[in-house]
């Protein structure tokens, strides 16, 4: 698996363990409720629109990477089968 294909997995790995540490009982209602009030999330909370945006242009690119992958390796199928119909 290539570099960005493990950094993808790395992502939606850690996208899975922050759901399901927000879905289990692990801490109490006093602790989320001061944690979201946060001086820290309150600064993520104002560049949130351009960290979302830099993450889906970054989702779109390696999107089309696979797209220009998958049609190179179905071409050199073609080009294998039309070479091996001939001989």
């Amino acid at each position: 698996m290539s570099l960005q294909w493990t950094l993808i997995a790395g992502f939606l790995y850690v996208e899975i363990a922050i759901v399901l540490l927000l879905v289990l009982p692990v801490a109490s209602p006093k602790r989320w409720n001061a944690f979201f009030k946060s001086r820290f999330l309150q600064g993520l909370q104002r560049q949130a629109g351009i960290y979302f945006l830099i993450l889906l242009a970054i989702l779109v690119l390696v999107l089309l990477d696979a797209i220009r992958e998958m049609r190179k390796y179905s071409q050199i199928g073609e080009w294998v089968g039309v070479v091996g119909a001939s001989a």
